[in-house]
């Protein structure tokens, strides 16, 4: 057990991949649950949910996004209640677990954001 609470600890002295402050990550989730379905929104959250967990639970530095493991329900809000977009129910994260997910948002929307942009690239062609 010490050991996994030794690797948690090994990303703090480590910059976390977060390019959004958390104003902007607030505006952003905003504007996905606007842009998709229900559906798709938590499915956006569960891929991130799932990836920084992966990170967190193992003490990865890098981890791919994968197959969204986790109820799309609890996903969803669980980034809610991080950005503090939703009131939480009196649940504690971890710093080192926001950071993992604050990274995973920034990483995932900066993914799909190419990924729409070389749809359009592909259309014009």
């Amino acid at each position: 057990m010490a050991t996994h609470l030794a690797k948690n600890m090994e990303k703090r002295d480590k910059s976390y991949k977060i390019s959004k402050t958390d104003e902007e990550l607030r505006v952003l989730i905003l504007q996905l649950q606007i842009k998709y379905t229900d559906k798709g929104f938590a499915d956006f959250c569960n891929i991130v949910i799932s990836r920084a967990s992966k990170c967190w639970q193992s003490g990865l530095e890098d981890y791919a996004f994968g197959e969204k493991n986790f109820n799309d329900g609890h996903s969803k809000i669980t980034v809610l209640e991080i950005l503090n977009i939703v009131k939480g129910k009196g649940s504690y994260y971890d710093w080192s677990y926001v950071s993992y997910i604050k990274e995973s948002l920034c990483l995932y929307h900066e993914i799909v954001e190419r990924q729409f942009k070389l749809k359009r690239i592909l259309k014009w062609n």
